[in-house]
């Protein structure tokens, strides 16, 4: 199930403004938060990464679909795609896609 905290952290990361529609069927525009920095930009994509599972595990397949892509046997990728996530989101994909180190 999509996540909206998740959604309005990537629409922000974007610069997309969120298209919200209200109970009563009207359009309403939500502008996304100022994000000043690479540090902000980063943080809002860590903190939908850490909430969502669901996305940890998108980052993590698509990071081991590259090493696979390189020539990277499948355990080998995995193993680079869980060391990613630990290192840049502190998030134990591994766990989550259930596979021993």
């Amino acid at each position: 199930m999509l996540n909206t905290t998740r959604r309005e952290f990537i629409v922000a990361a974007a610069g997309i403004p969120a298209v919200v529609v209200s109970g009563s069927g009207f359009i309403t525009e939500q502008k996304p938060p100022q994000l000043h920095t690479t540090k902000d930009g980063f943080d809002v994509v860590k903190s939908a990464v850490k909430s969502d599972e669901g996305y940890a595990l998108t980052w993590h397949c698509n990071i081991a679909v590259a090493a696979i892509d390189e020539g990277v046997d499948h355990k080998t990728a995995q193993k680079i795609a869980a060391r990613f996530m630990g290192w840049a989101f502190q998030v134990d994909t591994m766990r989550l896609h259930g596979e021993e180190r």
